[in-house]
This record gives structure tokens, C-alpha cells and sequence, in this order.
């Protein structure tokens, strides 16, 4: 493809690519010569090349229940919902800890659970669950902290 830069002037260093693996890849696969090329330069293994193209939750998310403790958490909170306890949500400012708050948030009012989100100011709080934060959660009623 002899590109050398990128739109910013940047130099790309790609290692060698087998012209044969990727012909073997776009026959194998039914691809485009770039995104075998580019599966190549992943250097995803040719026997996840089908997941890779393809990711399912159900095949490649791991087993929540691995986590020590699950069971018990989600039990705890499970009985909580039941009792129509107030639920807390210590978020994260990134993207993912902002999604993931929200959905929880959305999931519990969806259930009639009286629950709020705490987003800590980076600034302010720092990184992470600090001890005024969960005072805080705390005094505004939060029965259990997420």
C-alpha cells in the first residue's frame, strides 16, 4: 500500500506482512485485503480471527460469578431491592464508569428503588472512593454503596 504517514505527517512503522497469510486470511474469511492486512498487523491468532470479526458477551465476556464474592454481592443487593432500600452509586468520570452509573441508575428507578449517583470531582476527590464521598453518600441516605 506504500504508506508511509499518516494525515499528520507522522510515521507509521508497520512490521512486514506476509503477502501469502494475507491472501490466506481474505480467502478463509471472506475479507477485504485491508482488514485481512490489518488483522494481520493485530496479529490476532488465526484461530480467533472468527471471534475477533465477530465478538459475542455471551462467548467472550467472562463469567461474572468467577469474582470472589458475586454470589454474596449480588444476594446483598438483591434483598436490598426487595426492601426498597436507597442504593448509592459511586461512579467514575470516564466514559465507562460514567455508562456504567447510568445504566445502574436507569435499572433501579426502572424498579422503583430510590437510588442516586455520586461522580467525584477529579480536582476536588481525586481517583477512586474517599471517605467524605461515602459520608456523603451516606448522610444522603444511601443504605449501600455500588
Amino acid at each position: 500500500m506504500n504508506i508511509e504517514r499518516s494525515i499528520t505527517g507522522a510515521r507509521w512503522r508497520l512490521s512486514p506482512i506476509d503477502d501469502r497469510a494475507v491472501m490466506q486470511i481474505q480467502q478463509a474469511h471472506e475479507l477485504p485485503e485491508l482488514l485481512a492486512r490489518l488483522i494481520l498487523a493485530r496479529q490476532v491468532p488465526p484461530h480467533h480471527i472468527s471471534a475477533f470479526l465477530s465478538p459475542k458477551l455471551s462467548r467472550d465476556f467472562p463469567d461474572p460469578f468467577a469474582l470472589t464474592g458475586m454470589e454474596d454481592a449480588c444476594r446483598d443487593v438483591a434483598e436490598r431491592v426487595i426492601a426498597g432500600k436507597t442504593i448509592g452509586v459511586f461512579a467514575d468520570f470516564d466514559v465507562d464508569g460514567a455508562t456504567s452509573s447510568a445504566l445502574l441508575i436507569k435499572f433501579f428507578r426502572h424498579l422503583g428503588v430510590p437510588s442516586f449517583v455520586h461522580i467525584p470531582d477529579r480536582m476536588n476527590e481525586g481517583y477512586g472512593p474517599n471517605t467524605p464521598a461515602l459520608l456523603g453518600l451516606r448522610d444522603k441516605g444511601a443504605d449501600l454503596v455500588i
